[in-house]
């Protein structure tokens, strides 16, 4: 009679095997929420930036703000706040403006904003500005998140 082992056999140990690098591979490319810190100038707003690549390999931002103040009623009043991120080498992205007058947030002050970068970003920020095409981010600083890894 033969004695049955409870020794893994050879396929049964590749499956395992395949399981944790699927994973690790899973948990290595989800993105982890990046939270802005609290602000001086607003703190009330809070929020958080979130980095994913997509299926081009480009670098997928998501930024999610609340309870942030309409521009016209910061002192000074400005237009737009503008959403930064900086390079590797230290370089200003404008990636976008979000508005938060004229409806364009919720009641909630809520706002989204998506976008897609090559670059991966060091730090994403959002500067309040006078014109959404800022070339260079103003010192008007709103709300910034740590080095994202």
């Amino acid at each position: 009679m033969e004695s049955t082992s409870n020794k893994p056999t050879l396929l049964t140990k590749i499956i395992l095997t395949s399981i944790a690098l699927l994973l690790f591979a899973c948990l290595h490319s989800c993105s982890s929420k990046n939270y802005f810190t609290v602000s001086d100038t607003t703190p009330a707003a809070r929020g958080y930036a979130k980095v994913t690549k997509d299926g081009n390999k480009n670098n997928k931002i998501e930024v999610l703000v609340y309870n942030l103040a309409e521009v016209s009623r910061l002192q000074p009043p400005q237009s737009t706040y503008v959403v930064w991120m900086s390079t590797a080498d230290n370089y200003a992205v404008n990636l976008g403006q979000i508005k938060s007058d004229n409806n364009f947030m919720s009641k909630k002050l809520k706002a989204k904003f998506t976008t897609t970068s090559v670059y991966k970003p060091q730090t994403i920020y959002i500067t309040a500005e006078t014109l959404g095409t800022a070339t260079t981010p103003s010192s008007f600083n709103i709300l910034t998140t740590k080095t994202i890894k």
